[in-house]
This record gives structure tokens, sequence and C-alpha cells, in this order.
């Protein structure tokens, strides 16, 4: 099953919703998390996803349960047109024809359509129901989050929307005379947070400082004291550590992050991390890996994809990019390749090489190395490519399986930078409207940004739900170069910078080099210049910018002793 852009409904428009949850909650911007779980006459549990108010409610902080029911309407209504009201009309729209029947203590099952969700709700209020869910009614719709018009400040019950396919497999079993109860249970323990990514080469290890958890209290009028809360770390060699925190009074109503020490892995393998607290017996695990040449933001659970509507993209331009991003380690490093995996390569195959390109295009987010990147960035223009690549579809791809692309040149990772990755397609010349879908494995929370969208703008965060996509940046040489180094910064020098016509390039090399790469790229990763040296030791070679337009350009060196990338100006 794929998944899709969360919208916001109003008056029939339809607006795609960016942001990054790392729960859902009820309303949408209460702090507190809240799982819908559904409990069959067996007593199994199923959890499912959901949307809830946008602009009106009242914050859930206390767990509501009930048996689950249709609110049907109980009123006169002309169902069928004739002009003559029908007094045993019933239906579950739930609208403001009649008066819902009777629902004390129940959850309110309904139908979207026909009246606004905020009027739907106050009448399954009315009638006695603790809770809503209302129901999509269309297939492949996804989730709406709802905002109220009429009537929304008189609701005080919770509601949430699902899924028309999920509110078919919850119906069935009510349909059937089956008790269902369904609840909305708010989460005292969660928001589990350990490493920046689900893979991390062993090369780039980072000390892990900002492990943490989140407990609630959810009382109104006593404070919790003395709470232990633990995360126990367990290592590829089965060696645990583990870190625990006390923490003194969480005030009534207070949503308190626990904070734990470093922990720095260092095999290569799986990791676990349990998270546990003295107040309940809720366990939160998590995993990572070490790798030997790989970073990946998927779980490596890869089953599904995400991608706008075909309308969705239609309405965007016919673009749609997606990407990962990925934190250095503390000593400067080389990227060599990516990885992105599709769904749909043969449904948005054309056989036009053009129409069927990807770019493969790896952003420094932090270019001048402050430690900062633009949090309101809404384009590329505020990031430097550094690695850059090419792919047309072949007509050959499988489904699920992953496409490797290696980069023109070995792209050098500054220590501690950050960087996208993002794999990015342009629909026009394809004319198909059909979005590629790209792959994604898990949903979990890292303390960064994690995932990038572009669709009519860049998104920093991604989508709603924080899907992990198949974007995976490599390490290792995978062909065409044998052994490629970081070389270092005093064996080549670019000058003058900025320059107007004219930059040179001079050489400090340790032994004479048969063949050196150089080449030009603008800030878009677009090839400019390229050149063969051959027999470099410590020459300097002039190179003619008279042909660039000003701005920001990257001199990417290739030598035997080692690969470095440049910026320089131009400026006339």
């Amino acid at each position: 099953m794929n998944q899709n852009f969360t919208k916001i409904l109003l008056s029939g428009i339809v607006m795609l919703f960016f942001t990054t949850i790392a729960f859902s909650q009820i309303p949408n911007d209460s702090p507190y998390p809240v799982d819908f779980v559904i409990t069959d006459a067996a007593g199994n549990e199923s959890t499912f996803e959901y949307a809830s108010y946008v602009d009106f409610g009242i914050t859930l902080s206390q767990t509501v349960s009930g048996e689950l029911e249709w609110a049907r309407d109980n009123g006169l209504y002309d169902s069928d047109g004739d002009g003559v009201d029908d007094p045993d009309y019933t239906d579950s729209l739930n609208c403001s024809w009649g008066t819902t029947m009777p629902m004390a203590g129940k959850m309110a099952l309904i139908r979207r359509g026909a009246c606004f969700f905020s009027q739907k709700i106050l009448n399954a209020q009315n009638a006695g129901a603790v809770g809503a869910i209302i129901c999509n009614h269309t297939p492949g719709d996804g989730l709406v989050n709802m905002l109220g018009i009429d009537s929304a400040e008189l609701v005080t019950i919770p509601g949430i929307f699902i899924t028309y396919e999920d509110c078919e497999l919850i119906r069935a079993g009510i349909d059937s005379g089956e008790s269902t109860t369904a609840t909305f249970r708010v989460n005292t323990f969660y928001g589990q947070l350990g490493p920046y990514a689900y893979g991390t080469p062993v090369e780039h290890i980072l000390p892990l400082d900002e492990i943490q958890v989140n407990v609630l209290n959810t009382d109104t009028l006593n404070a919790i004291t003395d709470t232990d809360v633990t995360v126990t770390i367990t290592d590829p060699t089965g060696t645990v550590t583990t870190l625990t925190e006390t923490v003194e009074t969480i005030a009534p109503i207070e949503d308190r992050i626990v904070q734990f020490g470093d922990y720095l892995p260092e095999a290569i393998g799986t990791y676990s991390m349990a998270f546990s607290n003295s107040l309940s017996t809720d366990v939160l695990e998590t995993t990572f890996k070490i790798t030997e040449d790989t970073w990946h933001m998927d779980n490596e659970n890869i089953t599904e994809t995400i991608e706008p509507s075909d309308q969705g993209f239609i309405d965007d331009g016919l673009r749609y990019d997606f990407g990962s991003t990925y934190l250095a380690g503390p000593v400067e490093g080389i990227a060599t390749a990516a990885t992105f995996m599709l769904g749909n390569a043969s449904e948005i195959y054309t056989g036009d090489e053009d129409s069927d390109l990807f770019q493969i295009r790896l952003y420094d987010m932090d270019p001048d190395g402050d430690g900062m990147i633009d949090e309101n960035a809404t384009d590329y223009s505020s990031f430097q490519v550094v690695g850059f690549a090419d792919y047309s579809l072949t007509g050959n791809e499988v489904a699920f399986e992953p496409i490797l692309v290696e980069f023109d040149d070995p792209a050098v990772l500054k220590a501690n930078g950050q960087y996208a990755l993002m794999v990015q397609y342009d629909g026009v010349n394809a004319g198909l409207g059909i979005p590629p879908k790209y792959a994604f494995g898990g949903t979990e929370d890292y303390p960064y940004y994690g995932t990038f969208v572009y669709t009519d703008q860049l998104y920093l965060g991604g989508w709603a739900g924080g899907w992990r996509g198949v974007i995976r940046l490599h390490t290792s040489v995978i062909s065409s170069i044998e052994s490629v180094n970081a070389l270092a910064a005093n064996k080549i020098n670019v000058f003058p910078n900025p320059t107007s016509n004219v930059i040179n390039l001079a050489f400090d090399l340790d032994a004479n080099a048969d063949e050196v790469s150089v080449r030009i790229t603008d800030v878009m990763g677009r090839l400019v210049s390229t050149k063969i040296l051959n027999n470099v030791l410590n020459e300097t070679i002039e190179f003619n910018n008279s042909h660039l337009a000003n701005g920001t350009y990257i001199m990417s060196v290739v030598t035997p002793e080692g690969f470095r990338a440049v910026k320089f100006m131009v400026a006339k």
C-alpha cells in the first residue's frame, strides 16, 4: 500500500500539508501523543494511523475508550427526493437533519460527506458519544486534517479522521455484530531518540549525544517524584551499556524530556536500544547499525512507496525530489555513490533518455562551515553541490530493487559536515502525469531532519509522518576508481578567488602524477568545463573563465594522491 500526502480540506480547496511529526495527537497541535487502537471481541488490538483537528477541539490528555457504533441520524429527512420526509430515515453521515440516536459512552463511527466535520462531531457529542471517528469515503484519498467551520467552538470530545481502507477493515466487525472497542490511548512514555541515522559508516561514527525520551504526567493535580528512566544499549558483541537518569519531579500535565549521557558506538553491526521507566511497564525499542561504508535512513524493511497523488504531482509542476540527510564524522572523508529505489520504474519509463532522467545530487547544507543551515530554505540555493550523477531509466529496473549510481567524481565530505542526498525527477518531458514512487522503510525518528522533499518547493523535514526513503550514500569506491583518498588541502591552491576571467590551479604533489582530472561545475552540479592533465608535479595551470557567468563554481581535482573539491567565485 502506498502512502499519500496529508491534505487539509476547506470549502472544496485541497492543499498539501507538510510537517514533521513524530506522533499523532488530538488535536494536531497537542503536545501529547495518542494512539488509535481497535480491540475486537477476542481482545486482539490493532493500531491505525489518523489525522485530527487543525483549528478546533480540546487537547486530549487522558485516555478515552468506548464501544464503537455507527452514529446514525434519527430524524426527518427527504432521502429519496420525493418531497416527503421519511420518518424512518437513518444514515451514518450524522449531519444536522435530525437528532442522532442515543450514544451514551460510545465511540461514534461517522461517514464523511454532506456537512462539515465539526457539525458531525457535535451531533455525536450531543447524543452522548465520548469520541468520534470519521471515515474517508474515497479509496486511495489518504488522510485529511479536519478544519472546524460551524459550531466548532462547542466541540469538546476528541475526534479523528481515518482512511477509507482502514474504515473498511474496522467496520467489518461491527457490521457483523461483533463487539468492537475503540480507544484513543494517550502515551505517557514516547519520543525515543538515539542515533543520527539508521546506518552510519564506521569511519563516520559520531558520539550519540542526543539520546532522549519523553515522560508525560497526565495527572491534573499531583506531581510525580523520583522517576527512574533508563536506556539499555546492546552492541553487536553482546556488550550491554546502561544509562539511567532520575527525574526528581514531573509536575501535573507536564511533558518532561529526559536527556541521557553520550554513547559512542564502535563495532560494526546492529545495536539495540531499549528505553524503560519506573512508572510503567512500557518499553520503547529502536535499533541502528554501524556499517562498512553506507549511510541510510531506511530500516531495511522495505515494502511500500511514498508519493503525491497524480493530480497533486500535476498541480506541482510535475516535480518530485526525495532525499535523506546525513552527518559526517569528525574526520574528512569521501562519498562515491548513491542508491535509490523505485516501486514504479516500469510505469514511468518512456524510452527517451531525457524524459527518464533522475539527477542525483549531494548537497553540502552548510557550505560556509559555520555549523548552521538555512532552516527557512524553500529551494537548494543556500546549499552547495559536492557530488553529482545522472541516471536514465533503462526499462530493465525491477520494483523495489536498489539502483546504484556512482558519482561522476568522488565528493569530499568535510569533518562534521551536514549533507542532503537528493534524487530529483522532473516529469515535464515525459508528460505522463505520474510521479515516481520512491520506496521507503520505516518512520523512525532521529535528532535531525532525516528527510527532504521537493514538489512545488523544498520542504525541510519532508513528509508528514517521517517516511524514510531508500536514499543511501556510500563511502566505498564502487568500480571506476580503484583508490581515492581526500587530497590534503595544501596540495592544491586555486587563485585568485574571487576571479574574473582567469582562475589558476597550482599543484604541490609528493610525486609526479601521470594523469590528473579537473572538472568545473556550477552550484547546481552542471558541468561547465573539464580537462585532463598529464605529468603533473608542482605546475600551475591556467583556466579561462571568460565564458562563465557571475556566480559560485566548484573545481573538482582527482590525482593519484587523492581528491579535493574547491569552491571559487566568478565576479566580473
